[in-house]
This record gives structure tokens, C-alpha cells and sequence, in this order.
């Protein structure tokens, strides 16, 4: 058993280190180390990713870029044991502008985190540190098929969602990441095609927690984004759907003239940041969105009030999808 605490006053250096895709079985591994003069400290973590149908050679070859994009935004959920070093890249670094984008993750991703536990300094890696400007890939086009992927969380929401892509001419295939019972049972009286998208932690991480590293929120939307551009490659969908309304964009507070938004990455600032992304680095044709970004939450709960088949089924609140289990019957008040 790791002395936990010992590693945790000797990290210097946070290291994205390989990924691997398995094309037979869907399963992507990631990998992170935290570095110090006398030890290193691993962490690997794994997507599992239910196959459909043949990949052609386009869209395998644009997915490279997309694990990258994982690997890097996932990477918080191991930064933010201590959230201060120097950050290193074991394979392939990103490029001045990711770097840029990257820094706003983290920085506004974590800014909750960062006030919680009282972080008054940097709480965000360097990425800009070492930067050299490079050519930017030529993403082209995947040829992807006209199908909508929607993030299904359980909630009214993405329910309204389900139903809007529907009165426009489409039946949407559901995706949840995690393997929580309520969200699967939404998508059972949604009458959808419907997929799960495993992710198992690394076993060290709530060691570390348990022996004192800093815990707290992560930007848990960004990763689950990137997970889905992985998913729209692999199952061929131009179009990746969220049901993010419009009070994602307003700050939870505001500390010393600083806005920390617990929502960031659900706000448009985020979507659109991201869907440059990858729009630049991986597929020209794919489409990321939210459905419902004009709509105010009592404009949600008033569609969501037609929609009687869902009200005995779905969520009010996200203590039933901790990763440690549901802590409440749909309902927390």
C-alpha cells in the first residue's frame, strides 16, 4: 500500500503519459504519473465503448485526435490532487492553441475546487510554459451519416431535449457515461436506441483523497464531451447533442472580482471553445451543441410539464449519480 501522504508532499511534475485504444473490445486507456525526485506515482483509468458496426479508414484515422482530446481534458480529475507542479507530455503535446484552450479548463473548471479548499495561487498547470508553435492538423471531413447522439443525464432536461430532436425529423440515439440505473431507465420510456459509455478510475485516486489531496468539483461536462466526440466517430453521428439552458452561463459567486461558475463547462463560452476544437482537430463535419441554450429553467420545466411520460422516471438531482452510488430516491429538495 502507497504512503499516500508522503507522495502527495513530494509532487513536481504532472505527466500526461500514453493512451491505447482497443478496437476489438472499445476500451481506451489513459494514463497520468505524478513525478518527484524519488518516486512517480501512476495513474490509469479506462473508457469502455460499446462497438457498432464497421469503422471505415476516415473515421479511424480522425481518432487519435479525439483520445487526445480525452486524455487531456480528463487528466483534471488527477491534477487537482495537489494542483501545482510542472506539467510534461510523454507522446504527443498539444499545440499553442490547445494550450490556450486547455488553461481555460482547468482554470475555470476548477475554480470552484480552487475556492473550497482556500488555493490562493496558481491551482492551474502551466501548459502555456514550453510552447512552441506548430502547423495545425488538417482535420477534413469524417463522412459521417446524419444521426444525432444525445447526452442523456436522467433529468428534465435532456428528456425535453429527446423530444425537441424528435419534432425536428430525427430519432436521436442516447448516450450516458457511467452505468447509473435511473439515466437507463429514462431512456427505457424514451423508447431510444440507447448506449452506456463505462469509465473506471484509477483505484488510486480515493486513496490519495482518503490521505488529504485536494478534492473537490471537476469540470465532470468537458470530459464527458470529449468521451461523446469519441462515441459520434465510432458510431457515426454527425451531430452530438447537450441540453445545457441558459443559466449554465451565470457565475455561482463571484470571489474578489473573479466569476466562479460551478456550471463552466455546461455555459456557451465552454461549447463554443470546444466545438472549434474540434472542428480544427478532428472531424470539420461534426456538430456539438446544446438544444436548449436560449431557454430559461422555467421555460424548460413549462415543455417539460407536457411531457406526463417521463414523470414518474425521471431525476431532480445529481446525488443520484455520485460515482460511489445513488444518495437519494430522484428527489433531494
Amino acid at each position: 500500500m502507497l504512503d499516500a501522504q508522503i507522495a502527495l508532499d513530494q509532487f513536481q511534475q504532472f505527466e500526461f503519459g500514453s493512451h491505447a485504444f482497443d478496437f476489438e473490445s472499445g476500451e481506451l486507456r489513459l494514463r497520468w504519473c505524478w513525478n518527484s525526485s524519488t518516486t512517480a506515482q501512476r495513474f490509469e483509468e479506462s473508457f469502455q465503448f460499446p462497438l457498432a458496426g464497421k469503422l471505415g479508414d476516415e473515421r479511424r484515422r480522425l481518432l487519435p485526435a479525439a483520445f487526445d482530446l480525452l486524455h487531456w481534458v480528463a487528466g483534471v480529475s488527477y491534477w487537482k490532487l495537489a494542483c501545482e507542479g510542472e506539467v510534461a507530455f510523454t507522446k504527443r503535446a498539444p499545440d499553442v492553441w490547445q494550450r490556450l484552450s486547455l488553461v481555460e479548463v482547468y482554470r475555470q473548471g476548477l475554480a470552484e475546487l480552487a475556492w473550497r479548499n482556500q488555493l490562493y495561487r496558481r491551482y492551474w498547470p502551466d501548459f502555456e510554459r514550453g510552447a512552441t508553435a506548430v502547423p495545425e492538423p488538417m482535420t477534413g471531413q469524417a463522412g459521417l451519416s446524419r444521426r444525432v447522439l444525445i447526452a442523456l443525464g436522467g433529468g428534465k432536461d435532456s428528456l425535453v431535449a429527446v423530444e425537441r430532436v424528435r419534432a425536428a425529423g430525427f430519432e436521436p440515439l442516447t448516450v450516458q457515461v457511467g452505468s447509473a440505473a435511473l439515466i437507463a431507465e429514462t431512456a427505457r420510456v424514451a423508447g431510444t436506441e440507447h448506449r452506456m459509455i463505462r469509465r473506471s478510475l484509477s483505484p488510486k485516486l480515493a486513496e490519495f483523497n482518503r490521505a488529504g489531496a485536494i478534492n473537490g468539483h471537476v469540470p465532470i461536462t468537458a470530459i464527458n464531451s470529449a468521451a461523446l466526440v469519441i462515441a459520434a466517430l465510432l458510431w457515426d453521428c454527425d451531430t452530438i447533442v447537450f441540453a445545457n439552458e441558459r443559466s449554465a452561463d451565470t457565475p455561482t459567486l463571484v470571489h474578489d472580482g473573479h466569476p466562479i461558475n460551478h456550471q463552466f463547462a455546461k455555459s456557451l463560452e465552454f461549447e463554443q471553445r470546444f466545438g472549434e476544437w474540434v472542428n480544427r482537430y478532428i472531424a470539420s463535419d461534426l456538430r456539438v451543441f446544446s438544444i436548449l441554450r436560449q431557454e430559461t429553467e422555467l421555460g424548460v420545466c413549462r415543455e417539460f410539464a407536457a411531457l406526463d411520460q417521463y414523470h414518474d422516471v425521471f431525476s431532480s438531482c445529481n446525488r443520484n449519480f455520485h460515482l460511489d452510488g445513488p444518495r437519494t430516491r430522484r428527489w433531494c429538495g
